[in-house]
């Protein structure tokens, strides 16, 4: 029986064009650091580091300790600056990029849904960024963090999307069987794989991505305006 939903952020609960939203992000935060590197080498060790993350599989290593163990050598500044550094972005810049959002009301709707019927919820974004920034895209959508009973950040997290251990080890943190959870997302390879391990999936398609990498179907397929309804119909 389904008690848990685990939501995708980017393009699912948070209505954004993904590429748009990171190409500001990145400028944003290379003129942030503009004083102590130049900007495009900043952004290209930004992006080799990330992708360094993202393929770790050492499951005693966290993201955030992947990232920075490859970040600091490529940018040649302290992890302590750096940490103050991205702080003060997270805190003062970042919120400014909600400009390319469009929040829709059915987000904080679907959730309210699950948490009417007992469910738990859990913001299952891929764990790149830390919290404090995730938290931020949450606000964007209406949703509160006190709404949810985990969520996914660079610093709690030792994979990336769509290792499968990445949503084994959300089922550990909430202690949780897979075939109680349901996944909401509209990535097909990062969010449909998550029935391998006996996930049912939804797939929202206002901002469907598909690379075609994985032979992937959900066994829902959604509206973002349809999706209070979808999610409530599981329980």
């Amino acid at each position: 029986m389904i008690n848990t939903v685990l939501f995708d952020l980017d393009g699912t609960l948070l209505p954004v064009d993904t590429d748009r939203l990171i190409e500001a992000y990145l400028g944003l935060l290379a003129q942030k650091f503009s004083s102590r590197i130049d900007s495009t080498e900043f952004i290209r060790a930004l992006m080799k580091s990330t992708g360094k993350m993202m393929k770790n599989n050492d499951p005693g290593k966290l993201n955030r300790d992947v990232f920075m163990e490859d970040f600091i050598p490529r940018v040649g500044m302290p992890g302590d600056e750096l940490e103050k550094m991205f702080g003060e972005f997270y805190e003062n810049d970042f919120p400014s990029l909600s400009v390319f959002a469009s929040p829709r009301g059915e987000s904080r709707e679907a959730v309210q849904r699950v948490l009417e019927r007992g469910g738990d919820v859990v913001i299952a974004t891929n764990p790149v960024f830390p919290e404090q920034a995730i938290i931020e895209r949450l606000k964007w959508t209406g949703v509160e963090r006190s709404d949810c009973r985990f969520i996914t950040s660079y610093e709690n997290m030792h994979f990336c999307k769509p290792y499968l251990e990445y949503f084994q080890e959300i089922l550990d943190h909430i202690g949780k069987e897979p075939e109680e959870c349901l996944v909401v997302g509209n990535d097909v390879d990062e969010d449909l794989v998550a029935a391998k391990l006996g996930m049912r999936t939804v797939l929202v398609k206002d901002y469907l991505i598909n690379r075609g990498g994985g032979d992937y179907r959900a066994d829902i397929v959604t509206t973002l305006e349809e999706l209070p309804d979808t999610v409530a119909g599981v329980f």
